[in-house]
């Protein structure tokens, strides 16, 4: 009598084993640090088993930014499930929350990957601006593209106005986190900046009325 196979679901469980073994070695060595031997050791598999989900170490990293990048994205998807919603809620709501996972410190860790990694590997960038930054913008750019639509506001071009809104919640306060300027012990200033970016932002962009025109 032969034993049933346990088939896929055992290799699930083996590949989010070696994305957390990977993720690991990462923000502790970097990425030209990181070795499949490293990450097969961590995770208590073999190195076969690795490439047998990852075929190359770019492949690999690329899993790892995209698990952990829609892992942030569904915090911020409730945006677009709220058009009904008054932008200055909604955009605050985005705001907090994009600032929450932005200057989070993951995202740290992954600002210094990126900075130590970027001339030397030119895709390790590319791949982490489409798994998290344009997939942000693309959900901002997709919101205020319904509400120019409603008539709510006026956004004659959705894509540029998502980076200003952006723009406008980092600004200096990226560069002072990155630094370590602005950490967690400022957080309880957040809401105000929040709220200062959505009031420039909607001031640009609400629809006039015949008083304001």
């Amino acid at each position: 009598m032969t034993t049933p196979k346990r088939g896929r679901p055992k290799s699930e469980a083996k590949r989010r084993q070696i994305l957390e073994a990977a993720r690991t070695v990462l923000f502790d060595v970097g990425y030209s640090a990181m070795t499949m031997e490293t990450v097969a050791e961590l995770a208590g598999v073999s190195k076969p088993t690795i490439y047998s989900h990852f075929d190359s170490k770019e492949k690999l990293f690329g899993a790892v930014l995209q698990t952990g990048a829609d892992e942030r994205l569904r915090e911020l998807s409730a945006i677009s499930t709220n058009a009904e919603e008054a932008p200055e809620e909604a955009l605050r709501r985005f705001g907090n929350q994009f600032l929450n996972l932005a200057l989070s410190k993951e995202a740290r860790a992954w600002d210094r990957i990126m900075i130590a990694e970027i001339g030397r590997h030119p895709a390790v960038a590319n791949l982490f601006f489409q798994a998290g930054p344009s997939k942000v913008l693309a959900l901002l750019g997709s919101y205020l593209r319904e509400q120019d639509d409603a008539g709510r506001l006026r956004v004659p071009d959705p894509a540029i106005a998502a980076e200003q809104f952006i723009g406008l919640l980092l600004g200096i306060k990226l560069l002072r986190h990155r630094v370590g300027l602005d950490d967690d012990t400022n957080r309880g200033e957040w809401p105000r900046h929040v709220d200062e970016a959505v009031r420039t932002f909607l001031a640009a962009y609400r629809p006039k009325t015949a008083d304001s025109a």
